[in-house]
């Protein structure tokens, strides 16, 4: 008597194995979807959390009189923030100096244009003087104020949305929101 594998045996096993390796490819399939989703979550975090961290590093040094919300589109939330940093010389009389970037009388801006949140430097006319982007796919950035002029803190919201370039329909979107406490008084 001969020992082999009947045609049927044959049949079930490759058919089994066919399973088997769908499942398996299916999974891999998923966890690199998975994976590149994280990634994009993970740059829209990074790239969110940089922007608030560069903000909140100059509205630090603020005073709560030296900074202003507006609303530059009309819809009840404050998009723009203007405010001054102490320079680091004083004037004759020892008085702080307030400006922006070594220039007494000008203003620090954070402002969304597009999809860029962009640095600007206005004059004591409120005329761009200069900017620099900061972030780009940004969605909305909002900013409010609380516990002013004694604890005074300011709140930074802002949304990065990005769309997903492998599918036309799906779209990333983060909110970050920090807290900038105003240390000069």
């Amino acid at each position: 008597m001969k020992k082999s594998f009947t045609l049927a045996e044959m049949i079930m096993v490759v058919s089994i194995f066919t399973v088997i390796m769908g499942v398996v490819f299916t999974v891999l399939k998923l966890n690199d979807i998975y994976r590149y989703n994280v990634g994009i979550q993970m740059g829209l975090y990074r790239q969110n959390k940089r922007a608030q961290d560069v903000m909140t590093e100059e509205l630090r040094l603020s005073a709560p009189d030296k900074f202003s919300l507006i609303d530059s589109d009309g819809d009840s939330a404050f998009d723009t923030i203007r405010f001054q940093i102490p320079l680091p010389t004083l004037d004759d009389e020892y008085n702080i100096r307030w400006g922006a970037d070594n220039i007494e009388g000008n203003y620090i801006q954070y402002k969304l244009e597009d999809t860029y949140l962009k640095r600007q430097i206005l004059d004591s006319a409120f005329s761009l003087v200069s900017e620099r982007i900061i972030g780009a796919d940004f969605d909305n950035v909002e900013f409010s104020s609380s516990g002013c002029p004694d604890n005074c803190i300011i709140n930074i919201t802002t949304r990065v949305l990005k769309k997903n370039p492998s599918d036309f329909w799906r779209e990333f979107s983060l909110e970050v929101t920090s807290y900038a406490y105003v240390r000069n008084r």
